[in-house]
């Protein structure tokens, strides 16, 4: 195209925009495109609309709460900051952080998957061969489910690395984010209903229970009864959108139903006509359970959050809402380390303190 074609070309398009173009001679890019060889930046990565079905099946991740309208600058600060705390990639297994799209503000959710590592072959940059190795996996139905463990010594826990993150804050290894509120470490999640709920709780107490009332007070007495709380929150989530199913077959439940749920499969794991199950490895620690809303030692999370899936995914037919979303709740069971209780239970957050005085007298 030579130069008078191209002014003719930029006089049509001012006047079809009702303005002059801007002159850019002379001017960088807003946005500079990553040469080859080069790592292309985490905000690039693309939403796993079919990770939705993992997430009904039970699926590792990360939690992340934000400002209004800082989700992008969000995602980019708490990938490069969880990435670093991943297992290195061995000839096998690699591990990625793929978004899954929620609705609503304010929140992020992160999955962790185990897929093939990417070929060596292209000279693709390292983030970009991620993506597309994932979804190309996906698309031909061949992606690897969230795996907790790649050898038997090798195991992924979303807690641990949270609290690997905070020992290094507090010994100024790393600074403090600027976008990222808080991290909720997710160990499993599942449909939010009723039967589903109790089933992943229940299996998640089985798992990490015995670890954590192992880890706190070795010199307790052996028939202390282990104290918890329930932290349930809604994230863009409407407590009543399961019952206007109706046909879509999930049980109504609310924030109370949730803890309720939680409480009482707490109360069952802890209960001294359980020792004959799997968890009685903690059978010579505790017996029985009691509610502590203010010194805790074990916290059950629930996270209930809506994702965005679309509507040719067939097999999450069973769990969308009459918007189309899916609402899933994300579960953990963490120490008295990763919370705070001040000013009521609650996860620890990244920003600092503010004292009555800067906060206003609040």
């Amino acid at each position: 195209m030579d130069d008078e074609q191209l002014a003719a070309l930029k006089s049509a398009a001012e006047k079809e925009m009702r303005r002059k173009a801007p002159d850019l001679e002379g001017r960088e890019a807003k946005r500079a495109k990553a040469s080859q060889g080069e790592a292309t930046a985490p905000e690039f990565a693309r939403f796993d609309y079919k990770g939705v079905e993992a997430l009904l099946k039970g699926s590792q991740g990360f939690l992340i709460t934000c400002s209004y309208r800082k989700e992008k600058s969000t995602t980019k600060e708490a990938l490069e900051l969880l990435t670093a705390y991943l297992p290195a990639s061995t000839n096998d297994r690699r591990w990625l952080l793929r978004p899954i799209k929620l609705s609503g503000n304010g929140a992020i959710f992160l999955r962790l998957s185990a897929a093939a590592p990417a070929s060596k072959e292209g000279g693709g940059t390292a983030n970009s061969e991620n993506i597309c190795a994932s979804e190309c996996a996906e698309s031909s139905g061949a992606a690897a489910e969230v795996v907790s463990a790649t050898s038997n010594d090798e195991v992924v826990d979303p807690v641990k690395i949270m609290r690997q993150i905070f020992a290094d804050l507090q010994s100024s290894k790393r600074a403090n984010p600027k976008f990222v509120q808080r991290i909720i470490p997710v160990q499993t999640t599942c449909l939010f209903q009723g039967s589903a709920l109790e089933t992943a709780t229940s299996k998640l107490l089985e798992a990490q229970l015995p670890l954590l009332i192992q880890k706190s007070d070795d010199t307790s007495a052996d028939t202390k009864p282990v104290r918890f709380a329930v932290l349930c929150k809604t994230r863009g989530a409407d407590e009543g959108a399961n019952a206007a199913q109706g046909n879509k077959g999930a049980e109504a439940m609310g924030k109370g139903a949730v803890i309720k749920t939680m409480a009482d499969c707490m109360m069952d794991a802890c209960s001294p006509s359980t020792h004959g199950d799997p968890i009685s490895a903690l059978a010579h620690k505790a017996v029985g359970a009691s509610v502590d809303l203010k010194t805790p030692q074990v916290v059950l999370v629930a996270e209930v959050v809506q994702v965005v899936c679309r509507h040719d995914a067939s097999a999450t037919q069973v769990a969308q809402t009459a918007s189309g979303n899916c609402q899933v709740c994300a579960l953990s069971v963490i120490g008295d380390d990763l919370i705070t209780n001040v000013p009521k239970v609650n996860m620890k957050s990244f920003a600092k303190p503010q004292t009555k005085n800067t906060a206003g007298g609040g």
